[in-house]
């Protein structure tokens, strides 16, 4: 979900402000403003990152239910592309058209056929880490409406970690990610630690206890969620950390936005490469015989 959020709000973002020209461009600058208004709610974290801050107190929510609310919206957005006629936007809508209407196909297709949120830790882990951090490192409010918010989304982090833990389904979870998940799940502690409490100065003693205890319990919720890592998810993962070649090649095509094959793209490569070869060794022997 993060990437289809940042690469669909870059590229609608872009071109929002340009006068509509036609019934379709308007009814298609209504979906994009709509678009952007409503999708940086699916993730908080993801949204902070991206400059939108009206969600900084909150944290993304994980399971079945968040998961169908983010289908739906998304298969929402494909049907109002589809009564919208392409070939009579300006060229920068369609630009702009063709490229949400990709990473909506490319969302849906990740979320039901490679289902990362069921054999991932590492999204879940660096979300985490994310939270208090795109909170921290840019000055972009007040410090203390910033550590407000700190403490918001540390209050609502047991409740995360929980999500987490009923949604990973350890026997699919290649053993690498859930090793590598328990060695990063106390990052979030390194970021309270060296980011937080250095900056607590400038609150007031209830903000400062409101804070502290969000430290506590979030502090007990990580380590609750390391023994679940250590004890539970590493000695059952068992899954494959290869996509196999049906899923690399989606994966390919829709990270590549193309529809040549993978055999395609290495002969194009290949060709490419020993193309340049050839130059390179034009080039140095004329610079050889100069010398």
């Amino acid at each position: 979900m993060k990437t289809l959020l940042l690469v669909a709000f870059v590229v609608v973002s872009a071109h929002v402000p340009i006068l509509a020209e036609s019934p379709d461009d308007q009814r298609w600058q209504a979906l994009a403003e709509r678009y952007l208004d409503e999708m940086p709610a699916f993730s908080p974290v993801g949204a902070t990152s991206m400059g939108d801050h009206r969600f900084d107190g909150e944290l993304d929510e994980i399971g079945a239910e968040s998961r169908a609310r983010w289908i739906a919206f998304l298969e929402g957005v494909q049907s109002e592309l589809a009564s919208i006629e392409r070939t009579e936007l300006t060229r920068a809508n369609q630009v702009d058209y063709a490229l949400l209407a990709h990473s909506t196909r490319s969302g849906l297709w990740s979320i039901r056929e490679v289902q990362g949120w069921a054999w991932n830790p590492l999204y879940y882990s660096g979300t985490a880490g994310g939270a208090i951090y795109s909170l921290m490192a840019r000055e972009f409010a007040p410090l203390p409406d910033r550590l407000g918010h700190v403490a918001d989304r540390l209050e609502k982090l047991p409740r995360y970690l929980k999500q987490v833990r009923a949604t990973l389904v350890p026997e699919r979870v290649p053993k690498v990610h859930a090793e590598t998940a328990a060695r990063q799940n106390r990052g979030v502690l390194s970021i309270l630690e060296n980011m937080v409490e250095p900056a607590m100065n400038v609150l007031d003693d209830a903000e400062k206890k409101r804070l502290t205890a969000a430290m506590e319990t979030a502090a007990a919720a990580v380590e609750e969620h390391q023994t679940w890592l250590d004890e539970t998810l590493v000695p059952q993962a068992e899954g494959d950390f290869r996509a196999g070649k049906e899923i690399y090649e989606k994966r390919l095509a829709f990270s590549l936005h193309t529809p040549l094959t993978r055999e395609q793209l290495r002969a194009r490569a290949e060709a490419e490469f020993d193309r340049v070869r050839r130059e390179m060794y034009d080039v140095s022997t004329i610079i050889y015989k100069e010398q």
